[in-house]
């Protein structure tokens, strides 16, 4: 499932401190950052997040859990 987001960088502070397991990816010819972490059913959830309207100063992916399809 596939759903639209805002503040990136807070909720990937949330996955974090929730200890889920958890990927991240970005896409900078579409400006978009994206996370993605299993629901309880084990239904993989892909939040997608505008880079272009997040909060100034938002610092979006970096180089840790990257997500890679098919090895998550």
């Amino acid at each position: 499932i596939a759903l639209s987001a805002t503040c990136f960088d807070e909720m990937r502070a949330l996955l974090e401190d929730k200890e889920f397991n958890w990927r991240q990816m970005s896409i900078p010819s579409f400006n978009l950052w994206q996370l993605f972490v299993y629901d309880p059913n084990g239904v993989l959830v892909e939040l997608n997040f505008d880079a272009t309207k997040e909060p100034f100063g938002s610092k979006g992916p970096d180089k840790t859990n990257i997500y890679e399809p098919g090895i998550f």
